[in-house]
């Protein structure tokens, strides 16, 4: 009963106002992706956390950061790991979160892009959705357990990514540094407006090509116009089926034709055109498979026209994820999660990707995904996060931390 009462007392340490003037100071950090722009984010989480006695180790990303091939951009883009030290008699629990933002789009915004205003109840900007009140919450989290002096039988760390919104690079450097070794359990901060998610779809973004033949505009005959035959492509892929089975919290997959470019002036035929797409994948599908389906459809399409030509590249490849809903780290997580809320949720599924398709795949820990923003505000103008839902989120973290430090199983 008293370690019962520490746990309620660690919560009651949350103060709403930290939690919302951190938010609202990152937002003010303008980090959208590209170009990126993560560090002065990540030196401003850092030195809060420096302050509370963790430690703290900023990961720039510059040339020969990553694999290669990868373009880590410039100088100013950076990692966050933070860890507050436990007895080290097991896993640590990780908080996860990014730093950077989708760019804020040609929409007029009815207040400035990153002011971070405290207004009507929410804090308004761009990120304070996706995901920087996650982050702000989750800060407010560790300074909580922390000063509780509640017993940690693990390290407890916080990571807050770079490059998120593009290619993971962050999630990709700390995985590839072995600076994630051994992690229990995985909150991820992303926007659910506190719901539980332990699914995820996969990503597989394609760059198609076709090649034509240029001559003039007066004498189209003479040429090969790459923009009907992409035409063709488009027709085809509308009326493909990528094989898989639907999936009970992901439902199907979708594939959306996203940008198309093409031509050089208008009096020329035009030897080239460009399309990309987005498919979301499933459980059980093969992002290869859905590849080899795409380029079967193509070679199709070329049995019955000799001058099409066409090319396809790989930009972006992430595997769908699922962990187990009954994994005992999950489970003890929607316990505090009840508890805090009054209400009992059930597991979901999100048709967005996270951090969690390169942590999980390479870790094979348990995760959920939980964070106080509204997914219909995501990548929208006007972005905000209602207060009492942030608020909200830092007392979940704080109570399923606590309860995850003091012994909770591991959930493998």
């Amino acid at each position: 009963m008293a370690f019962e009462k520490a746990q309620r007392d660690a919560v009651e340490r949350v103060s709403p106002q930290r939690a919302v003037g951190l938010t609202s100071e990152l937002v003010r950090l303008d980090s959208h992706n590209p170009p990126g722009r993560e560090l002065a984010a990540a030196r401003h989480l850092g030195e809060r956390l420096d302050a509370l006695g963790l430690e703290v180790e900023i990961i720039p990303h510059g040339t020969g950061a990553a694999g290669a091939g990868e373009d880590q951009g410039s100088s100013d883009r950076a990692t966050l790991l933070a860890r507050l030290r436990g007895g080290g008699e097991q896993p640590a629990l990780v908080f996860a979160g990014h730093l950077d933002t989708v760019p804020p789009g040609a929409s007029a915004w009815e207040r400035p892009v990153t002011s971070g205003e405290v207004a009507e109840g929410c804090v308004w900007g761009l990120g304070a959705t996706d995901m920087k009140s996650g982050l702000g919450a989750m800060v407010e989290a560790v300074r909580a357990i922390k000063e509780s002096g509640l017993p940690r039988r693990g390290d407890l760390l916080l990571v807050a990514t770079a490059g998120e919104e593009v290619d993971s690079l962050g999630a990709k450097e700390l995985v590839r540094r072995g600076l994630l070794a051994d992690p229990g359990f995985f909150v991820i901060g992303e926007p659910t407006e506190n719901g539980i998610v332990t699914a995820e779809k996969g990503v597989l973004w394609l760059r198609l090509r076709t090649v034509g033949r240029t001559a003039h505009g007066s004498l189209p005959h003479l040429g090969v116009n790459a923009i009907v035959k992409m035409g063709k492509v488009i027709e085809a892929l509308q009326a493909l089926r990528l094989p898989h089975h639907p999936h009970p919290l992901l439902g199907g997959c979708t594939l959306n034709i996203g940008t198309i470019s093409g031509g050089v002036k208008t009096n020329i035929v035009p030897d080239a055109c460009e399309i990309s797409l987005d498919v979301r994948t499933v459980i059980g599908q093969s992002n290869e498979a859905v590849i080899a389906a795409i380029q079967a459809a193509i070679e199709q399409l070329r049995g019955g026209d000799a001058e099409l030509a066409a090319e396809v590249e790989l930009i972006i490849d992430r595997p769908p994820v699922e962990v187990s809903p009954q994994a005992a780290a999950v489970q003890q997580f929607m316990a505090a999660h009840a508890e805090i809320t009054r209400r009992r949720e059930q597991a979901q599924g999100a048709t967005f990707a996270t951090d969690a398709s390169v942590f999980i795949p390479a870790t094979k820990a348990p995760m959920v995904i939980c964070g106080p923003g509204l997914p219909s505000k995501a990548h929208t103008p006007n972005e905000y996060v209602q207060i009492e839902r942030l608020v909200e989120a830092a007392r979940i973290y704080t109570l399923a931390g606590a309860r995850y430090l003091a012994g909770a199983p591991a959930g493998r």
